[in-house]
C-alpha cells in the first residue's frame, strides 16, 4: 500500500485531484488505513467538494482527536470553506483546530525533552 500512498500524494502535489481521488477510493477498498482516507479527503476537498471532505474527515477526526495530519487537513477545509461563503463560522472553526494541533506539538515536544530543559 506504500506505493498508492506515495503515487496518490503525488497526484495530489501535481493538482491531479479528481485521479487521486479516484485511486484513493480504490485503495480504501483493499485497505482502510487513516492515511488513504485522508488523502481521500484531501483529493476531495482541492477539487472543491469541501462538503464531502468535511463530511468524511469529522468522523475521523472524532476517532482520532490526536492526530495531527488529520486535523491539519480539517482546519484546511474551514479556512477554504470561510473564503468561499465568508462565515465566521468557519473561520473559529480553522482557528480552533489549528490550536489544538499546537497544543498536541507542545505537549509532544515538553515530553521528549529531558527534564532539566523543561519550563
Amino acid at each position: 500500500m506504500p506505493n498508492s500512498i506515495n503515487s496518490i500524494e503525488d497526484l495530489i502535489n501535481h493538482g491531479r485531484y479528481f485521479e487521486a481521488r479516484a485511486r484513493a477510493e480504490a485503495a480504501i477498498q483493499q485497505d482502510d488505513s487513516l492515511r488513504l482516507k485522508q488523502l481521500f479527503a484531501l483529493a476531495v476537498s482541492k477539487a472543491g467538494n469541501h462538503q464531502l471532505a468535511l463530511d468524511s474527515l469529522t468522523a475521523i477526526y472524532t476517532a482520532n482527536p490526536g492526530d495531527s495530519e488529520t486535523a491539519g487537513i480539517l482546519g484546511g477545509i474551514y479556512k477554504d470553506l470561510f473564503k468561499k461563503h465568508q462565515d465566521s463560522k468557519y473561520a473559529i472553526l480553522s482557528r480552533d483546530t489549528s490550536q489544538r494541533i499546537l497544543r498536541l506539538l507542545e505537549i509532544i515536544i515538553l515530553e521528549l525533552m529531558p527534564l532539566p530543559c523543561r519550563p
